[in-house]
């Protein structure tokens, strides 16, 4: 075995290692603290490896291809075996030798096929909780004035404790949907002056309503009452202690579509990144991307929102960068599929211009009541987070079985 080069940069000495590996020569890499070096098998093969390395340097953008992507991975696993085998045969007897090379095969097809990790599986769980105990807590509609509130699960236990903000107005609010529930004539206590009190004082309570709203929609399309008076306040929870608002919101679903929209996703994307950067980085991923996307999103819109989707673009942003940056890594999902993702969140962005162009006109908007501005951010910020040798797969010194 003979040395070919040395490169400072670890990942892209692991990316020339799998160079040589589609053209056929065998090689390892030997990761130094400054530097790794790249060793070829065959002594034959050296000047074969020497001008594939000037080529490599001619092909900054070169990526691997699946196949060899497959075929590294199959030789980690592989040498992983021999190093299991070898020490525990070293302890075991003769007869003992099968049992362990059939174990060695059942964990090589397990980490093949990788499995949902425990976050990712959690947070499913979480959600799915959550959004059940909403759903049987949610109070009826209400007949008001001529009009039908549906009132949804705004106003439910665990969307009051766990959404970005709680506001004085919503508590108001929270207050005339009890009274009304409790009332033995529904009918006849929407009539009183009382009910009519509590609305009013609902309506009039400032609460944050986004920048989008206060500064950019034009006045005489907005009929909200609450920031007629005074200055909205902002972060009212949050800055009584309620801190784990800011990642919370995530956790939260709409209806159903919206909850099996994003746990799908979640599951498919959550998958690959668990099982390469493992439960720690990948918590500490999910509760980043989700602190920052909401926070700006409740900038922007204020607190009516909810949802993983924020998270789901980060997830969706750190894959592509990896593929970029790190494709040794192995991430197993088509560029088509991130594509399709990167066109919905453009798409809705370009629906929300058209939007705001008809409000400027004077006409009503018609952009959905989707979270847009968390999912451009989400995505930057998994673009970030991919960018980092921090999260590099290839730190956990193999992939999670």
């Amino acid at each position: 075995m003979r040395l070919v080069v040395s490169i400072e940069n670890h990942e892209k000495a692991q990316k020339f290692h799998l160079f040589l590996l589609e053209k056929k020569i065998k090689s390892q890499v030997e990761q130094k603290s400054t530097e790794s070096h790249i060793w070829v098998f065959n002594e034959d093969d050296i000047p074969l490896a020497q001008k594939a390395y000037k080529e490599f340097e001619d092909n900054p953008n070169w990526a691997p291809s699946q196949e060899a992507l497959q075929e590294e991975l199959m030789e980690k696993l592989e040498a992983q075996n021999i190093v299991d085998s070898r020490e525990r045969q070293s302890e075991l007897n003769e007869e003992d030798v099968p049992a362990v090379e059939e174990e060695n095969k059942l964990n090589t097809n397990q980490a093949q096929s990788q499995g949902f990790g425990k976050l990712t599986v959690g947070v499913i769980i979480l959600c799915i909780f959550l959004f059940t105990w909403a759903v049987f807590s949610a109070p009826k509609k209400i007949d008001y004035s001529g009009h039908t509130l549906d009132i949804g699960l705004n106003f439910t236990v665990p969307y009051n404790q766990l959404t970005y903000e709680n506001p004085l107005a919503f508590q108001y609010a929270y207050e005339f949907i009890r009274d009304y529930q409790n009332s033995e004539d529904h009918a006849a206590f929407l009539g009183t002056q009382g009910a009519f009190q509590q609305m009013y004082r609902y309506q009039t309570t400032p609460y944050w309503h986004g920048y989008y709203e206060t500064y950019f929609v034009p006045a005489k399309a907005v009929t909200s009452l609450n920031k007629a008076f005074t200055e909205s306040p902002t972060f009212e929870q949050i800055a009584q202690g309620d801190i784990w608002r800011l990642v919370s919101p995530a956790f939260l679903h709409a209806n159903l579509f919206h909850i099996l929209f994003n746990l799908i996703w979640f599951a498919f994307l959550g998958t690959q990144m668990e099982s390469r950067i493992g439960f720690w980085k990948f918590t500490f991923f999910i509760i980043i991307v989700a602190l920052v996307s909401n926070t700006a999103q409740y900038l922007m819109s204020g607190p009516n929102f909810l949802g993983l989707s924020g998270v789901i673009m980060g997830m969706a942003g750190f894959i592509y960068m990896r593929q970029s940056k790190a494709a040794w890594e192995g991430y197993s999902i088509q560029r088509p599929t991130l594509y399709f993702l990167a066109f919905y969140v453009i798409a809705l962005c370009a629906l929300q211009v058209v939007s705001f162009a008809l409000e400027l006109s004077g006409k009503r908007g018609i952009a959905p009541n989707i979270a847009n501005t968390a999912h451009v951010v989400g995505a930057l910020m998994g673009l970030g987070l991919g960018s980092l040798n921090f999260f590099s797969a290839w730190n956990l010194g193999k992939l999670k079985k």
